[in-house]
């Protein structure tokens, strides 16, 4: 089952979240209603060892994640996947942390160890963000994830953002 699933038609705000050994581990969706509620993320975020993934958050809405610490790791299909692409206007996604350096650590996410050895799993990854609007992620660490460390991704049509990486 799930770590944490929470459906909503306005604003979702989650503080601290860990959702680890589960199936999935969380999935936050606002994206039912015609109301662009944001999804906010703020202390720290974990989720390791899911089965299928870390976290989805689909949303109509900015998406802004906030902490001092945050770790993806071990995930079978992939650590986190944030959507606001279907957005009625661009929105945009904002991963930041008041500590320097890598603040975002997508690690090992997107592999099969069922059995000896562990093998990729076809679209495994660490990150994919999907927005028209600006994506900008500071301290990125996306290491030995099974296809694809970090996909960034505003080329949708009637996109107007930028993306922009920092450390």
């Amino acid at each position: 089952g799930y770590g944490l699933f929470v459906h909503s038609l306005g604003a979702i705000k989650v503080a601290n979240l860990r959702a680890s050994w589960n199936d999935t581990g969380a999935l936050l969706d606002n994206s039912g209603g015609s109301f662009a509620g944001p999804v906010t993320l703020t202390g720290s975020a974990y989720t390791e060892g899911n089965t299928n993934y870390g976290l989805q958050v689909t949303t109509k809405g900015a998406i802004t994640v906030t902490v001092s610490d945050m770790w993806a790791a071990n995930n079978g299909g992939y650590g986190w996947h944030l959507d606001n692409h279907n957005a009625n206007t661009p929105q945009p996604v904002t991963l930041t942390s008041p500590n320097p350096g890598w603040a975002f650590d997508f690690d090992s996410n997107g592999w099969d160890c069922s059995g000896d050895p562990c093998v990729p799993v076809s679209g495994g990854y660490g990150l994919l963000v999907e927005s028209l609007g600006n994506i900008k992620v500071t301290g990125l660490d996306a290491y030995s994830n099974g296809d694809t460390g970090a996909i960034l991704d505003n080329g949708w049509p009637s996109a107007t953002g930028s993306i922009i990486l920092t450390t």
